[in-house]
């Protein structure tokens, strides 16, 4: 049996500090790796690139695309300001993360976007974000940037809405961990939202067609790797959608003379 490759966006760092700093670097956290391969995925890192062009040269030889988290997306994405509270940003990522998405929808390839990839996602669509959820009314108080020591500790719960995939993963309320201070302010469309804590944030969407969709914004890799066996059920999920999806493209055939591919 082929095992499913899957393509896990890449965040950036500048390095800060001795040796070399501001030096540019790509990366992406173990976790993810550890939770798609112990969901049976071969997995492949895939950085920022210069065009949708290279995106989708990237895309063709994938079975799924994991969008991953990092620093925030830059508000001009979604036609703001930039507002005092705005952490680090990189525009570059957020142009070519959108470009994954676009060619992985296109293809109808299943897509699982964490954290930062939730936000991506909903501004794909059409949506917005607060910038930093201190400027969002807030009724009931909930910790949504948990101390990062204690990552597979729950920061608090999330509502699923019956009858998503989610809820039939999970259940009614799934405990979450949690590390952002950006949340979605206008949802995206195309998009059904599924997910809530309990002040109302938006913490789950899944697609609203028949392609695999879904988004979280908490950090189901972190809880996967530790061995947690609910968050290793949503990457079983992914990655089993992503196995079946590819043995219906088929294999990917390389043409030796020009190098270009197309599926089977």
């Amino acid at each position: 049996m082929n095992k499913p490759v899957i393509g896990i966006t890449a965040n950036l760092l500048i390095t800060e500090g001795p040796g070399f700093p501001g030096l540019r670097r790509v990366y992406i956290n173990e976790d993810y790796v550890r939770a798609v391969t112990g969901a049976g995925g071969i997995p492949v890192l895939l950085p920022p690139v210069g065009s949708p062009g290279d995106a989708t040269r990237l895309v063709e030889g994938l079975d799924g695309l994991l969008v991953s988290g990092g620093a925030d997306v830059h508000p001009q994405t979604y036609g703001e300001e930039p507002h005092p509270l705005l952490e680090q940003t990189f525009p570059d990522r957020d142009a070519s993360d959108q470009w994954y998405l676009e060619a992985a929808s296109a293809s109808h390839l299943p897509i699982l976007a964490i954290c930062r990839g939730f936000q991506i996602l909903n501004i794909l669509k059409g949506g917005s974000l607060f910038q930093d959820l201190s400027l969002r009314p807030q009724t009931v108080p909930v910790q949504h940037r948990q101390p990062s020591a204690d990552r597979r500790a729950p920061g608090h719960s999330v509502t699923l809405e019956p009858g998503s995939r989610l809820h039939r993963l999970w259940g009614g309320t799934l405990p979450v961990n949690t590390f952002h201070h950006q949340g979605v302010k206008v949802p995206g469309t195309g998009l059904k939202a599924v997910g809530w804590s309990p002040d109302g944030l938006l913490e789950a969407q899944e697609g609203a067609g028949p392609d695999y969709l879904v988004a979280v914004q908490w950090h189901p890799e972190m809880l996967a790797s530790d061995g947690d066996p609910r968050a290793q059920l949503l990457f079983r999920d992914f990655v089993n959608e992503a196995h079946a999806q590819g043995d219906t493209r088929g294999p990917i055939q390389v043409d030796a003379t020009t190098g270009s591919t197309k599926g089977g």
